[in-house]
């Protein structure tokens, strides 16, 4: 798949139509580099959040950690273009528009979506519909529209499947937590082997026969008796333990993860004890922030005050709203108005005579009925003070819901400002805590906090260790009693037809899991091999002296070997790291695409970090060798014009350069220039 065109129109920073034409379209292209070149917050990962928005309809990204922002809603629309429509009581659309080509044939897809501001600043959006058109090499088009979602979908996924879509963005996030012996890693490591695998099904099947063995465990349970059930208790509780020794285990892990990053950051500030200047700048700015976030609280804070006289009326709410529905029911519906009908029947008895014409006598019955209907008439009177009385309380309601909803915005408003507050304040703590308070003794003081740290971490290894060995103690004791449980005379019909199912639930479980395992093996010898072989073409000379290989673990960890075979990742330098975790997430890439050759673009986010300048000449020189196409987002910080840009134009791969041009938060343009223009471009831009 080669990307041709994106364009984007009121989505998230990108007010208008902004678009994107990426090199390297054409499988003739020699030039496959696309650079896009802003500061952050100009929308470089939103590019990337269009990407996947438009082929998947996603509308949020991996790296928006939904467990710390459980609260944030993430909005798609431009505010700008809202906030504009708005003012004319109209709505907005939002769309992006990705063109690309895919064994010969063109694609044109289509994700859209209404979205609308309303008076009270509430945003909209509603669910994105989609489209799409083939042209087939023939020239014929296929359209698919909103209807054909589902079908658009399997054609989407047949050429980029979901499940590895993420293996497609190398973020900085990604690139620093690759090479730290954390849970976060562990967990990144895993799950891209298990979506590589592609066989979600197979992991569903397994866990739903350990569901019914613990079924059939159960039913065994209850007709067991003697040995038997001994036996079933044994297990159960050996398996219990075994399942907290592991949890322990994993916590100890933590522990361990914990303690060797304090290391690493004792070690960092001792090599460099007076880099305090970032770090004061960031207290000042955060004081500001806070500054400015508690006097809107105040404000906020005191209309809620001055709106308090009103809310009394609230705790009514429910009975005026009762008393309205029973009013309803059963307020009187007359065809005749009251005025016209009081002095219809004046006239008729002053004049005893009909409506009709003919003449009323007093005893008649006629006479009777006009009398019956004076009296009721009467009465209207008071249903005229329950109509006015029903009018007040329609208006009182409105009143409700008015201030309920102001109150309903307040208490919202200062909720959000309360959690920024907390934010912010925790940050100045941690940002005060970075700064040296006493020059002379915090290199002595970081020194001794490293040796408790070096104990630590040796204690919490040793009872790792022990703790290992119970569980290989455990394990050996089920699979003792797992023995004897087989050799147990059954006792009734029943008892031996669930023995028989437990039997082959456990052979069919043990089946899957050897499938399931073989194709990780796999999968794990096809990532180490690949991460090498990019790995020794990225590396510089003086890390491929020390550094032989690297290693996925069987807990899922990344390491790197010696040339002596001993794990030597803690030992190496923050530059280092970063190439093993770039060769490793292109490796995934590689193997997700199923070439050698990728068969996918290749998304780089400021990925340069700090590689020495030799790390970086090998990286502009290879990826471009290794993918269709390569678009770098890159910052003025990282991407400077003596070494990267420099190294890449010597490639003759650079062919397109865009400039992410900020006019406001809410409005950043694309601007597209010639690769040479970046030279004499202000990095400020």
């Amino acid at each position: 798949m080669r990307l041709h065109q994106i364009s984007m129109t009121n989505f998230k920073q990108y007010y208008g139509k902004q678009s994107i034409e990426f090199a390297g379209s054409d499988e003739k292209d020699f030039e496959n580099v696309t650079v896009i070149f802003g500061e952050n917050g100009r929308g470089k990962t939103t590019l990337y959040r269009s990407i996947l928005f438009g082929f998947y309809g996603d509308l949020s990204l991996e790296q928006d950690d939904y467990e710390n922002n459980k609260n944030s809603t993430i909005y798609l629309a431009n505010t700008k273009a809202l906030e504009e429509a708005s003012r004319e009581n109209k709505g907005i659309e939002v769309k992006v528009n990705i063109s690309f080509f895919h064994e010969h044939e063109y694609y044109e897809l289509e994700r859209y979506f209404q979205a609308i501001k309303d008076k009270n600043g509430f945003i909209y959006e509603d669910s994105p519909s989609v489209k799409l058109t083939i042209i087939k090499k023939n020239g014929n088009a296929n359209n698919l529209n909103e209807n054909e979602e589902e079908d658009i979908k399997e054609i989407i996924n047949n050429i980029l499947d979901e499940r590895v879509k993420n293996y497609f963005l190398f973020d900085g996030e990604r690139i620093e937590s690759l090479t730290k012996a954390s849970k976060k890693q562990r967990e990144n490591i895993q799950l891209g082997i298990k979506n590589l695998l592609k066989i979600d099904d197979l992991f569903l099947l397994k866990e739903a026969f350990e569901e019914n063995k613990k079924t059939v465990t159960k039913d065994l349970k209850k007709i067991s008796t003697g040995d038997m059930l001994k036996n079933i208790k044994d297990r159960e509780n050996i398996a219990m333990r075994i399942d907290e020794a592991k949890e322990n285990k994993q916590q100890l892990q933590e522990e361990i993860a914990t303690a060797s990053k304090e290391k690493e950051d004792v070690d960092a500030t001792l090599k460099d004890l007076d880099s305090q200047k970032p770090t004061l700048d960031k207290i000042i700015e955060t004081e500001e922030r806070l500054e400015k976030l508690n006097s809107a609280l105040d404000d906020y804070q005191e209309e809620l005050v001055n709106i308090t006289p009103t809310i009394s009326v609230l705790l009514a709410k429910d009975l005026i709203g009762e008393l309205i529905v029973d009013l309803e029911d059963n307020k009187i519906k007359e065809d005749i108005p009251e005025d016209l009908k009081n002095a219809l029947i004046e006239t008729l008895l002053n004049e005893f005579i009909c409506i009709c014409g003919r003449e009323i006598k007093i005893d008649s019955k006629e006479y009777e009925n006009l009398i019956e209907w004076k009296k009721s008439s009467e009465g209207q009177t008071t249903e005229r003070n329950v109509m006015k009385f029903f009018g007040d309380l329609r208006s009182t309601i409105e009143h409700i819901r008015h201030h309920e909803n102001t109150i309903s915005i307040l208490l919202k408003n200062v909720s959000d400002l309360e959690e920024q507050i907390d934010i912010n304040t925790y940050e100045l703590e941690r940002y005060k805590k970075q700064v040296e308070e006493v020059p002379e003794d915090k290199q002595k003081l970081d020194i001794q906090y490293r040796d408790k740290l070096s104990e630590k971490i040796g204690k919490l290894k040793e009872e790792s260790k022990f703790i290992e060995e119970r569980i290989t103690e455990l394990n050996d004791e089920e699979k003792r009693l797992i023995k004897k449980y087989k050799s147990l005379s059954v006792e009734d019909e029943l008892q031996k037809q669930l023995k028989e199912k437990e039997k082959l639930i456990e052979k069919s479980s043990q089946a899957l899991i050897a499938i399931i395992n073989n194709f990780i093996v796999e999968v794990k010898n096809e990532l180490e091999e690949r991460a090498n072989n990019i790995f020794k073409n990225l590396i510089d000379i003086s890390g491929s002296k020390n550094l032989k290989k690297i290693v996925v673990n069987d807990d899922y960890t990344l390491d790197v070997l010696d040339w002596n075979g001993r794990p030597f990742l803690a030992n190496i330098s923050a530059g280092q790291r970063q190439i093993i975790s770039l060769s490793f997430i292109t490796a995934l890439a590689e193997v997700a695409g199923g070439e050698s050759m990728l068969e996918i673009p290749l998304f780089m986010d400021t990925p340069f970090g700090r590689l020495s300048p030799e790390h970086r000449y090998n990286l502009v020189k290879y990826i471009p060798e290794i993918t269709p196409q390569w678009i770098l987002l890159v910052t003025g910080s990282e991407f400077r014009k003596e070494e990267e840009a420099k190294f890449l134009k010597q490639t003759g791969k650079w062919d397109k350069f865009y400039v992410l041009e900020s006019k406001s938060e809410a409005e950043t343009k694309i601007k597209e220039m010639l690769a040479e223009e970046f030279f004499a471009l202000k990095t400020e831009v």
